[in-house]
């Protein structure tokens, strides 16, 4: 059976100078519609529709309540269905569902596109103003510890493997052991499928853990991060300016350009020795 996040198309190659027709794998690409309601069901809103690749719908729709502040620790998700393919239903208690209603549309394109008109002082106010609180964590991890995520992460990859045009998102323990990976077409989708996993699983906060993603690091990435009090973020990339002063004003420790053999300490270096 087709894995839902991957499908295949004939492609003709041209290699040692000759053509050739072969099956490639492609990874999935659709919209999701992400719809709340309250306990009744009386009342719907659409909070987002985002691209993503096909799978783990449940945990990337609570993963990114839960990072833009709707849901948190407290809250209770009722039910969670598929409509159709490309839309989920999320019963929320009252409260969450209040949140839910008075929010502006969280459709993250319109709102990460360079022409919006937030500034980074606004961005990062608006998360203190969401509830977001500063990481206080004194725990060190060894600097061996965290070469080895690029390695272990990679090798989880397994849609990657098959299609090569996918992100991911590995969290690791403070001893350095890999506890997920999710893979989407998004590197933010992929961090709120790992945030959305947790939740489930009820262990949020993420406060003894390490998150890594692949590609570069965004003020969006850092706010999840935040959201779930994760004290270290790592990238295979640079982060941008403005995930540095967020990760600098949330005690984030930021960490870029990780391989299996050097990386890069943007803040907080302490807690990597």
């Amino acid at each position: 059976m087709k894995k839902p996040s991957i499908d295949s198309f004939i492609v003709r190659s041209f290699k040692n100078g000759r053509w050739q027709e072969k099956k490639d794998a492609l990874t999935g690409e659709e919209p999701l519609e992400i719809v709340v309601t309250d306990p009744a069901g009386e009342h719907k809103k659409t909070l987002a529709v985002t691209m993503r690749t096909p799978e783990h719908d449940d945990e990337l729709a609570t993963g990114f309540l839960f990072s833009e502040g709707i849901l948190n620790i407290g809250s209770e998700v009722l039910q969670i269905k598929m409509k159709d393919a490309n839309t989920i239903v999320i019963t929320l208690d009252e409260t969450s569902f209040d949140r839910a209603k008075d929010s502006e549309s969280l459709n993250r394109y319109s709102y990460v596109n360079a022409s919006c008109g937030v500034c980074g002082r606004t961005s990062i106010e608006s998360l203190k103003e969401k509830g977001f609180k500063r990481i206080q964590s004194d725990w060190k991890i060894p600097a061996k510890t965290i070469l080895t995520f690029s390695d272990q992460m990679r090798s989880a990859q397994k849609v990657f493997d098959a299609t090569g045009g996918l992100h991911a998102a590995g969290l690791f323990t403070a001893a350095g052991e890999l506890v997920c990976v999710r893979e989407d077409i998004g590197r933010h989708n992929a961090v709120d499928k790992i945030i959305g996993h947790v939740y489930e699983q009820e262990l949020l906060p993420l406060n003894k853990h390490i998150l890594m993603v692949s590609g570069r690091l965004s003020y969006e990435i850092v706010q999840k991060a935040v959201s779930a009090q994760v004290p270290i973020l790592t990238a295979i990339s640079a982060p941008s300016n403005l995930a540095v002063k967020t990760a600098f004003e949330f005690g984030v420790t930021l960490v870029g350009f990780l391989r299996s053999d050097h990386f890069n300490v943007y803040t907080y270096e302490e807690r990597i020795n």
